[in-house]
């Protein structure tokens, strides 16, 4: 392959990985705002247009009504402030459909010109057919807190309607899929190999210790999407000590003590500085020891 199409399709990838990234933040942003519940329906097409008039936005506003997330947590919600929360939920599934016509359309055209070798075959396929299932996860997940549980759930209760926090660590984990794989593979594209050849020893070890520190980095993002799904994340605001103790006894006091730390507010929070304690030491570890070694466009 001529080194214009690798650079052309290194960019192309790089550029999805880029967008996948930013809807990450944007649900990130959408979380806390506590707006992604505010569309209740999913229509691939007839979901891209918003409300336009007072007549729209009042029959909208009105479908939210009938669902929990109103009914318990948003009583005092006016129309503005509807408003304001299903801007950033739109927002967000435009961006993901954007994200899907960046990789769909691309690797179709690609892959009719000839452009795709075999290899790269093999990592387009699966490409498009995550960031499908990326969007119809993302309705799956969005339901979970749609659905009406009023056995569980009743105003002046302190338990509220939020998506399962297993849906949403789902959905994080399949983005944070997509995101790196098109990033190694655009950055095998635009790096030419005469600049890799020389530090070839040196790259293997690094790539196996980078893959701990990458396995490390996804367990700790995933223990902070549940602490997400739970909105655990103030029920401890200090660290290492945890409500003044190095067991906070609300942990200590679990009881069954079996999948509670996926399902326990008190103890989710616990996980992601656990978790990224061993992370920070493996990155300072492989940049000390390797990464510094190697020359800038070996880096890269």
């Amino acid at each position: 392959m001529s080194w214009g199409r690798r650079r052309i399709l290194g960019v192309w990838l790089a550029g999805c990985s880029v967008m996948v990234g930013g809807a990450v933040i944007i649900g990130g942003i959408t979380r806390l705002t506590e707006s992604g519940l505010s569309m209740t329906q999913w229509h691939l097409v007839k979901g891209m247009r918003p409300p336009r008039s007072e007549e729209e936005w009042e029959a909208e506003f009105e479908r939210y009504k009938q669902f929990p997330e109103f009914k318990v947590v948003h009583q005092d919600l006016s129309l503005e402030g509807y408003k304001r929360i299903f801007q950033w939920e739109y927002f967000h599934r435009m961006w993901g459909r954007a994200t899907g016509l960046a990789v769909l359309v691309p690797a179709a055209a690609f892959w009719a010109a000839g452009w795709l070798t075999p290899r790269l075959k093999k990592r387009a396929g699966p490409y498009s057919v995550l960031v499908v299932l990326q969007g119809l996860y993302g309705w799956y997940m969005v339901k979970s807190g749609l659905a009406s549980r009023p056995s569980r759930i009743q105003p002046g209760t302190d338990e509220v309607p939020r998506v399962s926090q297993y849906r949403l660590a789902g959905h994080l984990s399949l983005a944070l899929l997509l995101y790196s794989s098109m990033l190694y593979t655009a950055l095998g594209l635009l790096a030419p190999p005469a600049t890799i050849a020389p530090a070839v020893g040196k790259v293997n070890r690094l790539r196996h210790l980078v893959h701990g520190a990458t396995a490390t980095i996804f367990l700790t993002c995933i223990s902070g999407a549940f602490v997400a799904g739970l909105d655990a994340g103030l029920v401890y605001n200090s660290f290492p000590k945890m409500a003044g103790r190095w067991v906070p006894e609300d942990i200590a006091s679990l009881s069954p003590k079996t999948y509670q730390h996926h399902r326990e507010p008190h103890h989710c929070p616990v996980q992601p500085p656990l978790a990224g304690i061993p992370m920070d030491w493996e990155i300072i570890f492989v940049k000390k020891n390797l990464f510094t070694d190697l020359k800038s466009s070996t880096k890269v």
